[in-house]
């Protein structure tokens, strides 16, 4: 049989090896299947009305152990002998986790509900009348997986194989990295150690009998809500108001307020020599600088790291006050808001030229909401302040307390904020001031104005030590990343030392070949350090795979 070979490193591939617990494992068929429609009937023959039995219902309720049951999105997969087929038909969780299907036709039913990576409408449009397989790791590794003898994994498909866009997102894109959806399941007594502990869930419904369930939910993972607002594009609205005092949203809530007196906010600061500018950022005077030259059109941001800081946030008023000291910069600067990673965020900007724009980059793409426009309220040469306030779909924008405009989008739903500076030209002279950085929630939002404690950084995560006098760590998405005040040669001698200790073999080969700066194995068992410079600091990012 001709093959071919499509490489995918061990660290991508992680969660086939270990998503089993959280209901993130099950393969695709490669033949899309319709969900199946009736025959209409010919015109000619009158057909005398007979009444039409209501479908029976599934109902059931969910938990969760850290009390995010409320509020869940569901939808159905029919179970056929070939897998099952991805339905439209969803439900959603109250406050106390119960939930209802309506009107289901008799079958049997697996049950996804949303992991937070993607908006789950969507996901839902995306694969409604397509088969998939749940939880046949087995199937997955004997059709598609090779195990190297250096410890690399290979995803291999049959020459000529077709392969659609849904397909071979659900191929690569589903099972190595980040699902949309999580599947409904519990496990034995033993727990969920192997695919065969996991156990899911199947309602069946029958002969006008409804269906009741109950069962753990996992997540959500990522910062995307399940429920999409009714409008997903962008439409400019109007509320009425024409300053932040007159708006009818009430953001009286202080999160954060830093007057930058010093970062105990963690804020990325320190020397940077890029491919995009060198330069210096510092907190000096009671303000954040951005001092350097740019290398190319290049755009920064940056936003506090200190652990709990704007994890998830929905609705917030996000404001900070900046000064342009090279009056002569062909550079924008602003305001970050609801950020998923460095690729994906809304940014609020302003030039010296006197205008600003609203622009989202979501997946690397960017995409005007509000193209270039006049910015009437700006002062040159002064402080200006700039504010965002974002309330679901809708988005105000202000500058120095002047509304300048409005606008919905529904892309991303949530995140963290912060600032941002971009150039345009390579050999720029950049030098940009910020100063009193807020972000207020809606009223009763939170129960203190003061910032969340920045939690303690424990000795170890799932038994690989964490190094000592580490400033902050937190888990992020199934892995653990700490930042430390140490060279990288300093922690790679340390976990050399450490690890070896603990019985783990040092894997350089692995490291030759996957973008990692420490592997390890013990076992059936691997951990991936990744070191990657911040300022004066480190941040080291852990990454576990059990097979």
């Amino acid at each position: 049989m001709n093959t071919r070979a499509i490489a995918v490193s061990i660290v991508a591939m992680s969660l086939i090896l270990s998503g089993c617990a959280s209901g993130q494992l099950f393969g695709p068929t490669l033949t899309p299947t319709l969900l199946p429609t009736s025959t209409p009937l010919p015109t000619s023959t009158p057909i005398p009305p007979t009444p039409t039995p209501i479908p029976p219902d599934i109902s059931g309720k969910v938990t969760n152990s850290e009390n995010k049951a409320a509020n869940r999105y569901f939808v159905l997969c029919k179970i056929l002998d070939s897998g099952c087929v991805f339905t439209s038909l969803p439900a959603s969780s109250n406050s106390d986790g119960y939930f209802e299907f309506q009107d289901v036709p008799t079958g049997k039913y697996y049950i996804f509900y949303d992991s937070g990576y993607e908006n789950f409408n969507d996901v839902v449009k995306k694969w409604e009348g397509k088969t998939i397989q749940v939880g046949d790791v087995p199937w997955l590794v004997e059709n598609f997986v090779t195990l190297n003898d250096d410890g690399g994994i290979s995803f291999t498909l049959v020459e000529d194989t077709a392969i659609d866009q849904n397909i071979g997102y659900m191929m690569v894109y589903r099972f190595f990295a980040t699902s949309p959806f999580l599947w409904a399941h519990t496990c034995d007594s033993g727990g969920c150690s192997s695919p065969e502990d996991v156990l899911p869930i199947i309602a069946s419904v029958s002969n006008g009998r409804p269906a009741q369930v109950e069962f753990e939910v996992y997540g959500p993972f990522g910062e995307l809500s399940g429920e999409a607002p009714a409008a997903s594009s962008s439409t400019t609205a109007d509320s009425g108001c024409t300053s932040t005092s007159d708006c009818p949203d009430s953001f009286n809530d202080i999160y954060i307020s830093d007057a930058f007196n010093d970062n105990s906010n963690d804020w990325p600061v320190g020397d940077v020599d890029g491919d995009w500018w060198v330069g210096t950022r510092s907190i000096e005077n009671g303000v954040l600088n951005w001092d350097g030259i740019s290398r190319r059109e290049m755009y920064s941001n940056i936003r506090p790291r200190k652990a709990g800081l704007q994890k998830n946030i929905p609705d917030q008023q996000v404001s900070a006050r900046v000064k342009l000291i090279n009056q002569n910069m062909n550079v924008s600067y602003g305001l970050i808001i609801r950020s998923k990673d460095e690729t994906s965020f809304y940014a609020f900007y302003a030039d010296n030229s006197g205008q600003f724009a609203f622009f989202l980059k979501i997946d690397d793409e960017w995409k005007a909401l509000i193209d270039w426009e006049e910015n009437p309220y700006l002062e040159k040469g002064e402080w200006n302040k700039m504010t965002i306030q974002a309330v679901g779909s809708h988005f105000r924008l202000f500058f120095n307390d002047n509304l300048l405009s409005e606008v919905d989008d529904d892309s991303l739903t949530s995140g963290p904020s912060g600032v941002i500076v971009e150039v345009y030209n390579s050999d720029e002279k950049i030098q940009v001031q910020f100063d009193d950085f807020e972000v207020r929630l809606p009223s009763s939002s939170v129960t203190t104005t003061d910032s969340p404690a920045i939690p303690p950084v424990p000795a170890d995560w799932n038994g690989i030590p964490i190094m000592p006098d580490s400033i902050t760590g937190q888990e992020d998405m199934g892995d653990y990343q700490f930042t430390i005040k140490a060279s990288a040669t300093e922690i790679k001698a340390y976990y050399e030392r450490e690890m070896v200790n603990l019985g783990w073999e040092l894997r350089p080969e692995m490291m030759a070949s996957i973008p990692t700066d420490l592997a390890f194995k013990k076992g059936g068992m691997f951990v991936f350090f990744k070191i990657d410079p911040e300022g004066d600091k480190n941040v080291v990012m852990i990454h576990l795979v059990q097979q």
